[in-house]
Parts: structure tokens; sequence; C-alpha cells
């Protein structure tokens, strides 16, 4: 049985959503967080007359305090099913997004609010799609089915997720090991910019660390499935893990121009991670 450990996340910017709950919100309500006084007419609840307020009024009528409301918000969880997730070692890509999965989805009912999941790969299915809501028995089922799962196809469905996804600001976790084109990424990003996206990197280290220094290796194209037999040497071996290096950088560069930082997750998932990532920036 995967055990389940909860994040915690914030969001830097209001909550338009209307239902009570646990985030700074726009609206005025029952909050504790003074947010301005409006004339008696405006908010007609005698219980928050400030008479200092009032008696300073040159205009001699009453001011009310108005408080700001904490509302509810919405976690989305956009997964990369595609071929190149099926990486396997001592804990695969797909175990990982599990765990991830089962964590996000108990932070956010924890927190009061709602969880939703689309995971794709050439196209998107029914059978990987969880509408938003409190859905805990079906998360369970489906993370289960998740970490069983043997991805195949490419990531080509990212591009249609943004349909399915609220138009209120939402927090998103774009799930994926990202080794597709930039041109992919740079097209689907823009599409989600009214919400608070997190990329979510998952990479095994097996793919570049757990390499003989001499050998024949065969390597495996996971999303198209064209095998190479290669001569391993170590210049070759050092190649890849600059590779892998620059392309750190390359996706760092990518996601930091369009307005967002990447969460790295090479070594197996541990929720204080996710929590520390939040403690340092508010999205």
């Amino acid at each position: 049985m995967i055990s389940t450990t909860p994040f915690i996340y914030r969001l830097g910017q209001p909550s338009t959503h209307v239902y009570p709950g646990a985030h700074p919100g726009r609206l005025t309500g029952a909050g504790q967080l003074f947010k301005a006084h409006v004339p008696l007419m405006a908010s007609p609840d005698t219980r928050r007359i400030d008479l200092r307020a009032s008696l300073l009024n040159p205009f001699q009528s009453y001011w009310v305090k108005v408080f700001q409301q904490h509302t509810q918000t919405t976690l989305y969880m956009i997964a990369d099913l595609s071929g190149s997730m099926g990486i396997e070692g001592q804990s695969s890509v797909m175990q990982v997004m599990s765990q991830f999965m089962l964590s996000a989805a108990l932070s956010a009912y924890q927190t009061g609010d709602r969880f939703g999941f689309i995971g794709c790969d050439t196209g998107i299915s029914s059978k990987w799609h969880i509408p938003a809501g409190h859905h805990w028995g079906i998360v369970q089922k489906m993370a289960g089915q998740l970490a069983d799962s043997k991805p195949v196809g490419t990531s080509s469905g990212l591009l249609n997720t943004p349909a399915l996804i609220t138009s209120q600001r939402a927090l998103i976790f774009l799930v994926s090991d990202f080794h597709f084109d930039l041109a992919v990424l740079k097209a689907l990003l823009p599409q989600l910019n009214r919400h608070a996206v997190v990329p979510v990197v998952l990479w095994n280290e097996v793919a570049s660390s757990d390499l003989p220094e001499w050998g024949i290796v065969k390597f495996k194209d996971k999303e198209n499935g064209v095998t190479r037999t290669l001569l391993m040497r170590p210049a070759f071996k050092k190649q890849i893990i600059d590779a892998f290096a620059q392309r750190k950088a390359d996706l760092q560069q990518c996601f930091r121009s369009l307005g967002t930082e990447p969460l790295f997750i090479s070594q197996g998932y541990q929720a204080e991670a996710v929590t520390r990532y939040f403690q340092a920036r508010a999205l």
C-alpha cells in the first residue's frame, strides 16, 4: 500500500472562488483580515460600523469595516503519460507520479479544496480523467492504476488539456519528464497563464548516472520503440551526463522566461520538498 503524506501549499494571489475556504480571496465577507472602509449603504451591516472613521468623515455618514473572505481554490494535476515516462529503476517514474497524485489530492482535501486529474499521452482518455471535486476513493484507485501502468505514445495530448480546466484561477501541477520539444512547452504554458502553474519535472537518476564506463549498452526510445546498440566509454558517458545537465538548464530558462519555476524530483518523492518549494515562493 502506498503511504500518503500531504504537503503545504499557498497562493500568492487572491482566489476568485466564492465558497469559503483557506485561501485569501477577492470577495469581502466573514473574514478577519481588514480590507477597507465603505459607506453603510454599500454594506448595510450595522454590527461593523466604525464610529471613529464615521466621526472623521467630513460628509457625516456612517462608515463600515469590510473584511477579506477566505475562499476555496482548485488543484489540478496534468500528467504526461507518454512512453518516455516508463523508465524504471529502484523507484519508477510512474510510481513517483502515483505518490505525487495521492499527496496532492490529500493536501487539497485536508485544506478544503477540490482536486482534479487529467492524464494524457497522444490524446486524452476518459480513463485518466477525474473532474475537479472531492473523490478520494476514485483518486486512490487511479493512483494504483498509474503505478502499474505501462506508458506508450507521445505527449502531444498535453496541448488539449487546458480545455478541460475551469476558467477560474486554479493551482496546476504540470507533471512530466519534459523530454519533448520545448516548442510544445512554449505553446502550452501561455494557455495556462491565468492559473498558478507548478512544473514538476520527474527524472529517474538511473537514466544518466547508472551507466558503465565501458561496455556494450542498448538504448531504447520509449516513445518510438527504436533501439540502438552503442559502445559505452568514459567520454561518451560524460557526454550523456552533460546533456542531462544542459537539458535541465534549458528547462529552467524556458520556465523562468514564462514566469514559473520548475520543481525537479529525481530521487523519489518527498512531500517535504514540495512544501519547501512553496515556502520559497508565492504563486
